[in-house]
């Protein structure tokens, strides 16, 4: 008897390893973002210390279902491949729906094909985990190598892979500046797209006529005659 039920323990074991395992697979990291505090916990494990409350002792809003972290650390991957990591000062998640606000998100996302980073900081913004989507607002600005974004108001949407700033936004590189009244960052090609009320400027060095250096050596001869 007490064999039958040391091996019923053990495919017990077995099967629960085995449901954890397909579970939290990489191969399923592209669902959802994964959340890691500042020791590298899952929430549910956190220290006392880490969450943010006024007593000291715990940030767990029973009335409203939700729960304040502080430094974390969010992570979006697609098989083993880190998609972006966002790392936020505070946090607050709320337990109705799933989706959490942060303060001060400080987003690094990696480009295709060479995983180049792009840039991302703002004030506030919502992280909504089901449907692979956040919104950044107040001071929103976006940065790869020399180019930038700027604006009040910035719109990811994860099925797309695009960073859309869908208020006038402000848009700078080495050879232009502009603004519009709509800007969409593509994300699978790095492209920019200006949308609605387009300014352009371009710099002092772009659109002049090449130097005689740079003209061709025929280009001084004297046309022949008629």
């Amino acid at each position: 008897m007490l064999k039958k039920t040391g091996l019923l323990l053990v495919i017990i074991c077995l099967f629960g390893i085995i449901i954890y395992a397909i579970i939290f697979s990489d191969d399923h990291a592209g669902d959802e973002p994964k959340i890691q505090t500042e020791d590298g916990t899952a929430p549910g494990g956190l220290d006392v210390d880490k969450l943010i409350g006024k007593d000291g002792k715990s940030a767990v809003n029973e009335e409203s279902a939700t729960m304040a972290l502080k430094s974390i650390e969010l992570v979006q991957g697609e098989s083993g491949k880190m998609i972006w990591r966002l790392r936020t000062s505070s946090a607050i998640m709320r337990r109705q729906d799933g989706n959490i606000e942060v303060r001060e998100p400080r987003l690094t996302y990696f480009l295709k094909p060479d995983d180049k980073e792009l840039f991302v900081q703002a004030e506030l913004g919502d992280i909504i985990q089901t449907e692979n989507k956040f919104r950044f607002v107040k001071n929103v600005y976006i940065t790869s190598g020399e180019r930038s974004v700027a604006g009040d108001l910035l719109e990811y949407d994860g099925s797309t892979r695009t960073m859309t700033l869908p208020h006038a936004s402000y848009f700078s590189s080495p050879d232009l500046e502009g603004s519009a009244s709509k800007v969409i960052w593509r994300m699978d090609d790095s492209a920019i797209e200006a949308l609605g009320n387009v300014n352009v400027y371009f710099s002092p060095n772009s659109g002049k006529a090449p130097s005689p250096a740079q003209q061709p050596e025929d280009a001084n001869e004297t046309p022949p005659a008629p």
